[in-house]
């Protein structure tokens, strides 16, 4: 069985770029452009990954985490931005990234119990 991912970039190219990606490498991708749309796909299905821009502007990346682990607390989080983040966060990865990083990282926090 395929690991499902579901990724939520306000960036088409990142989106894209990050949902080929992993498509490639095997993983199940979902996508969404939006916190709302987010939230909407966490409800139809969860996901092993949730990768996810912290700058989102609609909802506060924290009223998001929150609203996450109520729909899917045994999800893991993957937080991308283009700067550091203000909350202390497990899973981190800056704006702009190597893809090959980006693959690793994924890897990782998937194994990680």
């Amino acid at each position: 069985m395929n690991e499902k991912i579901l990724v939520v970039d306000d960036e088409p190219l990142i989106l894209n770029t990050i949902s080929r990606t992993l498509i490639r490498k095997g993983y199940e991708v979902r996508t969404a452009h939006d916190a709302k749309s987010f939230l909407d796909e966490l409800e139809r299905e969860t996901a092993e990954l949730l990768i996810m821009d912290i700058n989102l502007g609609e909802m506060s990346s924290q009223t998001l985490v929150d609203q996450i682990k109520e729909l899917a607390p045994d999800s893991k989080i993957l937080f991308i931005s283009g700067g550091t983040p203000e909350a202390d966060v497990e899973h981190f990865l800056e704006k702009p990234f190597d893809i090959n990083d980006l693959r690793l990282k994924v890897r990782s926090i998937l194994d990680a119990e």
